[in-house]
């Protein structure tokens, strides 16, 4: 009887070990990958809302002078100081179209300088995955004789919307519509007046930014024209170039 015990407890037992699993061994492989810093640029003209384009309305272009000026004027606007009248189209270098910033026909003065002001003239939305932010820079090309030169040339400048030209904002910039109701009088084609940046050749450094996401930059333009600036129709090409920090 012992024996049979015996054996049945033997039996048993095998059949347990048979059921237990094997060992179980582990080992480890390791994934690496480096994410590269990228930004991306999309620019708009004529804004009226983040990202868009739009046809220009009236009382969007502002003008002002060095000094009186009867004889000279923006695009249509009535002579004198200040005034607010509609542009793009009804000037002699061609109608609105998307991308594109006409001031069409300004009359210089034989004495004072011109400045044409368009507000929410283009606007620049940037998108990085730096968080060290961005540096967004432009430079201008196709300039006419006498462009950022002397007293009798022109000169474009940007203003910020909501923002310092050259500063470092700490945070994303949203979409700020312009609060400007007159141009920036300037007495100079080689700078720009108050805080305004110059367009030239070489790149000028619209906003250096610490932000990660977006940077949305409106922006108004100014044309100054010197006095008795030279006839002619005037195609620039105004580049902007974005980079992470």
């Amino acid at each position: 009887m012992k024996t049979k015990n015996i054996a049945a407890l033997a039996l048993m037992s095998a059949l347990i070990l048979s059921a237990a699993p094997a060992m179980a061994a582990t080992g480890t492989v390791t994934v690496k990958w480096n994410t590269q810093k990228s930004a991306a640029i999309t620019l708009f003209t004529q804004t009226t809302a983040s990202q868009t384009s739009a046809a220009p309305a009236a009382n969007d272009i502002f003008q002002a002078f060095s000094a009186a000026s009867p004889s000279a004027g923006c695009n249509g606007l009535s002579n004198g100081v200040g005034g607010a009248g509609s542009k793009d189209g009804s000037g002699g270098n061609g109608a609105w179209a998307a991308g594109t910033v006409n001031f069409g026909n300004v009359t210089p003065d034989g004495a004072n300088f011109v400045n044409c002001l368009e507000i929410n003239a283009a606007e620049a939305f940037i998108t990085t995955n730096d968080g060290a932010g961005v540096q967004v820079q432009a430079a201008i090309a196709g300039t006419p004789v006498g462009y950022n030169t002397g007293a009798n040339g022109s000169l474009i400048c940007l203003f910020g919307d909501g923002y310092a030209m050259g500063a470092t904002p700490g945070a994303a910039t949203a979409y700020t519509a312009s609060a400007r109701a007159a141009a920036v009088a300037g007495n100079s084609t080689t700078a720009c007046p108050a805080t305004g940046l110059a367009m030239t050749a070489a790149n000028a450094t619209v906003v250096n930014s610490t932000a990660l996401g977006t940077q949305d930059l409106n922006q108004d333009m100014q044309l100054n024209l010197g006095p008795n600036s030279t006839t002619g129709s005037v195609t620039a090409t105004l580049t902007y170039t974005v980079t992470p920090n």
